[in-house]
């Protein structure tokens, strides 16, 4: 093991009053920048033996449980769940529209297929409540009272205990699994007999079919019953409303037609006649008025002698062309004769008796065109008044009619939703006669040809990952309940002081006599420690120095004497003073009497060199605690001890303090005072850390300079990861044996 030497050791050079003040400081950084998974991987190397034998006991306890469990066989039934509407009145708006996947759905009928009903249902169409195959199967006691032997009947509780152990068996030993992002779904039945699962699961498939077909069909029960009823009711209030619209019309003698319409649902629309007569006579009455116009325009023309009956009157145009005939002889004659030959004249006589008949006949046609003209006017005038009347008639007839519309739109309504509700009626008639299913089996369950638990691999897997997850666990959870001090760091990491070294607990020989190896693991971890105090302070190791421990027996004695060894090889004149005079124990160590020492010293019954007596080891001398005085206390608090520690300081190099435990004794606290520097010896995984806090708290009052402390009896085996305290393993072919206890 290497001398220490930290930033935090090195902080005690620089201010030698403020120690522990400074040390804490630089161990807080020191603590923050440990790793934290160096410190797990410490508490499972530590607990190592522990994870190990919880992961051999998982391991063991999974192969046992798979050989003790029984063989179970599933069967798997694959269903295909759709999703439907019910939508018992078609009417958009009426119930909300729900997506293409809805989860509320399809959760509810995973809560079907594990209803307690369809386990009913299961067993009774299997008989299993009556089977003693099923029950034993599964573990059931069947000799006893769920059976007799006669024959006999059960009395009621004993059949609704058997029921009620079928049905928990049922249901516990089913399973609903959904395929994801589908609409199916696989139903598997688990049990020790593989044609049994096959049968169950395919039971708990058809049972589940029928069931929901029975409830489609309930539902249609139901809605026809509602249609039944609400089609009596809107008959009723039509024929009401029909009767009503009536006796209105006939009462106000209001008589309508109906009129085709395109539409062949609607009903026909009704129009009224005096409506039909109005449209006629106003057709009528425009005629009449185009003939009277026509007859007027053609009397107007008759003034002017050319008419279009003029020129079409055949006895006109033959009189017309008789006189062009006379008058083209009579141009012809008056040219050859004079006007008074005879021929001419008679000629121009007969002329003036066709103009005179040409005369006639067109006043005759002027007579014939104003009698028209009366009477086309005096038919105009009727029909207008004809007009007129009719129209004040259906006005009148308007006004009543906005309360017969009022009638009329409340007969339509009730007879449109009275046909509404027949066509569905009718729809939900032929839909549960054909009796249709949301539900489909797609795949049957078939027996198992190997079973499906117990999986010994998946057993043995878990087996070790439970052993090791509870070593694991457990470790950590003693590493928090474990008050002992495992490992140097702890001292840092936990108190902030020092570590100044840690001291093997394997050791071959006695303390003394592994010393005088100096090639031993002993004297290598002292001379490590004395390294480390070498740098505890500017001037190097104190040259008064306390060796204390919080409870007896933790190796402060014999590292004191170790200490006192090392020192003494190399060439320090090095005084060991046994200041445990409650219990002293180093006179023996050195194979020296105790028939005086401190105790007479400190009395003022004897001198420094008197009672100091060399040993077998060059450069050390010993002053071993003297006669036992009535009171230690009082001893170590009078001005003999500073006197002491001046004469041996100046006729020594080091003087060591073996002292008595902290611990409910005040010795320790009160030579701590007096002397330069304060080592704490603490037993590894023994020393607990509340007492080693009290001890602290107790040198702390006492204003006593804790150089740091050394950890003894520590097992490096413990610990073998980002330490390196492997090296305390490490020797040159011989090893030490135990600490002797103080």
């Amino acid at each position: 093991m290497n001398a220490i030497d930290t930033p935090s050791s090195r902080a005690i050079v620089a201010a030698p009053g403020n120690a522990m003040v400074e040390w804490r400081a630089k161990a807080g950084d020191l603590a923050e920048r440990e790793s934290i998974i160096q410190n797990w991987i410490r508490i499972l190397l530590r607990w190592r033996w522990l994870i190990l034998g919880s992961v051999i006991a998982g391991l063991l306890t999974s192969i046992g449980v798979t050989l003790l469990l029984t063989k179970q066989y599933t069967s798997t039934v694959t269903l295909e769940i759709s999703r439907e509407d019910s939508n018992i009145v078609n009417i958009r708006g009426a119930e909300p529209q729900v997506s293409a996947i809805d989860q509320e759905f399809y959760q509810t009928q995973y809560g079907l297929l594990k209803a307690r009903s369809l386990a009913e249902a299961v067993a009774d169409r299997l008989k299993l409540y009556d089977s003693r195959k099923f029950l034993r199967l599964f573990g059931e006691r069947v000799d006893g009272g769920l059976f007799t032997d006669a024959g006999g009947p059960l009395p009621p509780a004993t059949r609704q205990s058997r029921r009620d152990k079928t049905i928990r068996i049922l249901l516990n030993h089913f399973s609903v699994a959904p395929v994801r992002a589908s609409r199916l779904v696989g139903m598997s039945f688990e049990s020790p007999d593989a044609q049994m699962s096959a049968d169950i699961a395919n039971a708990w498939a058809d049972e589940f079919i029928k069931r929901n077909l029975a409830r489609r069909f309930d539902a249609n029960s139901y809605a026809r019953s509602f249609l039944e009823s609400r089609i009596a009711q809107i008959k009723t209030k039509l024929e009401e409303s029909e009767r009503q619209l009536v006796a209105y019309a006939s009462q106000n003698h209001i008589i309508t037609m109906g009129t085709p319409s395109n539409d062949t649902n609607a009903r026909s629309q009704e129009r009224s006649v005096l409506t039909d007569t109005l449209i006629a006579l106003n057709e009528q009455l425009a005629a009449a008025r185009g003939a009277r116009i026509a007859a007027e325009t053609r009397r107007s023309q008759a003034g002017s002698g050319v008419t279009a009956e003029n020129l079409g009157n055949q006895a006109i145009n033959a009189l017309r062309q008789r006189r062009a005939e006379v008058a083209a002889d009579a141009a012809r004659l008056s040219a050859q004769f004079q006007p008074d030959y005879p021929p001419l004249q008679a000629l121009n006589a007969q002329l003036r008796q066709l103009d005179n008949g040409i005369a006639r006949e067109e006043a005759r046609g002027r007579s014939s065109l104003d009698v028209n003209y009366r009477q086309a006017l005096a038919q105009e005038n009727a029909l207008a008044t004809k007009v007129a009347e009719v129209e004040a008639q259906v006005i009148e007839q308007r006004r009543l009619g906005i309360q017969y519309n009022i009638y009329q739109r409340d007969a339509d309504t009730n007879r449109e939703l009275y046909n509404a509700l027949l066509q569905r009626y009718k729809e939900i008639g032929v839909a549960g006669g054909i009796g249709t299913n949301n539900v489909a089996v797609v795949d049957r369950g078939l027996p198992a040809n190997r079973p499906s638990s117990p999986r010994p691999l998946l057993n043995i897997i878990l087996g070790l990952i439970l052993g090791t997850a509870v070593g694991i666990g457990l470790a950590f959870m003693l590493e928090q309940i474990d008050e002992g001090i495992a490992v140097p760091d702890d001292l840092e990491r936990l108190f902030h002081i020092p570590s100044l070294g840690a001291i093997p607990k394997s050791l071959d020989e006695e303390v003394l006599i592994a010393m005088q190896d100096r090639k031993s693991a002993l004297a290598e971890a002292f001379l490590s420690f004395e390294a480390a105090l070498r740098f505890s302070t500017p001037e190097g190791m104190p040259r008064s120095l306390l060796i204390t421990s919080t409870v007896p027996g933790e190796g402060k004695s014999t590292t004191t004497v170790a200490l006192a060894t090392t020192l003494a090889r190399l060439g320090r004149k090095v005084l060991l003073i046994d200041a445990d005079m409650r219990s002293p124990s180093l006179h023996q160590m050195m194979e020296l009497r105790n028939l005086q020492g401190l105790s007479n010293v400190l009395s003022g019954n004897g001198s420094l060199a008197q009672m100091a007596v060399p040993t077998h080891q060059e450069n050390l001398w010993l002053l071993s605690a003297g006669p036992t005085p009535p009171n230690a206390a009082e001893l170590f608090s009078g001005s003999q001890v500073d006197a002491l520690i001046q004469d041996a300081l100046a006729e020594f190099d080091t003087v060591l303090f073996d002292a008595p435990p902290v611990m409910a004794l005040a010795d320790a606290p009160l030579l701590a005072s007096r002397v330069s520097g304060t080592v704490i010896v603490v037993e590894a995984s023994a020393t607990r850390k509340r007492q080693l806090r009290v001890t602290l708290q107790r040198l702390k009052s006492a204003h006593a300079s804790i150089i740091g402390a050394v950890l003894t009896k520590f097992d490096s085996r413990r610990v073998q990861y980002g330490y390196g305290y492997e090296s305390y393993g490490y020797g040159y072919g011989d090893r030490s044996k135990d600490f002797a206890k103080a």
